[in-house]
């Protein structure tokens, strides 16, 4: 695993990665073990993630690593979460896999790694999702409405996907047309 490089400023802040970074749009590897190298990397996405503004979710792709992993902050809608025992924390899912979906509703999303970038995406309602902890235990967990929509998003990026991947071609190309703009102001 090849850890991002820092820029001599704080070693626990990982630098996020922008759109066209190829490394948004492969698969990740799954977690094979969890080591030092997985707990280190954890604990900088967990932190990272504390300190980006607007930033609920991190998939470890933002960060350029190929790997299944993603951080949450359920703290800004504890209420949406089911089967944590503090859902408060930001925690972090190893191998998550979304197991049942139900519903589905439109709703405005927004990505770290498409900065400044908004739309409406069509999510489930509610999801359940199977992890491992980074101690090794499986666990599940149940989301609906924000929560559902942001693990839906998190496992996109573990797949390669990016939100205006869940668009029209047309619609996806326009957004991509109005991304470059702002990156070039």
């Amino acid at each position: 695993m090849n850890m991002p490089q820092q820029d001599g400023g704080d070693p626990r802040l990982l630098p996020i990665v922008i759109w066209p970074d190829p490394v948004l749009t492969v698969k990740a590897a799954p977690v094979e073990t969890i080591d030092d190298k997985v707990r280190d990397l954890s604990e900088k996405m967990i932190y990272t993630l504390s300190v980006t503004s607007n930033g609920v979710g991190l998939a470890a792709p933002q960060v350029g690593v190929s790997l299944r992993m993603a951080a949450f902050d359920p703290s800004y809608d504890p209420d949406d979460i089911e089967g944590l025992a503090d859902p408060d924390a930001l925690f972090m899912a190893i191998n998550p896999e979304i197991v049942e979906e139900e519903g589905s509703y439109l709703d405005e999303e927004g990505c770290l790694s498409l900065p400044d970038l908004f739309y409406p995406v069509e999510r489930p309602e509610r999801v359940t999702m199977r992890y491992i902890t980074l101690d090794g235990e499986p666990r599940t967990l149940v989301a609906h409405d924000f929560m559902a929509k942001l693990i839906c998003h998190e496992i996109d990026h573990l797949d390669g996907i990016l939100l205006w991947d869940r668009l029209s071609r047309f619609k996806r190309e326009w957004l991509k047309g109005k991304f470059k703009k702002m990156r070039r102001r």
